[in-house]
C-alpha cells in the first residue's frame, strides 16, 4: 500500500459520510480501490486499520 486517505464531499459531510481510498504502487499503473459513502467514524477506523496492517512479504 502506498497511500490511504479519507475524503469527503459537501454532500457526504451533510450526512456524516466519507470515502476511503487506498492506492498501491504497481508498474506501470497505480492500482487502487475506493469505498464510498461509509459512516465517517467507520471510515476513520478502516483507514487506521489499513495503515497499521503489515506489508505483505
Amino acid at each position: 500500500m502506498q497511500q490511504c486517505s479519507i475524503t469527503t464531499t459537501l454532500f457526504q459531510r451533510r450526512s456524516n459520510l466519507a470515502t476511503v481510498r487506498v492506492e498501491t504502487a504497481a508498474y506501470p499503473l497505480s492500482i487502487g480501490a475506493a469505498v464510498p459513502d461509509m459512516e465517517l467514524d467507520a471510515a476513520k477506523d478502516l483507514a487506521e486499520r489499513i495503515r497499521e496492517s503489515p506489508a505483505p512479504g
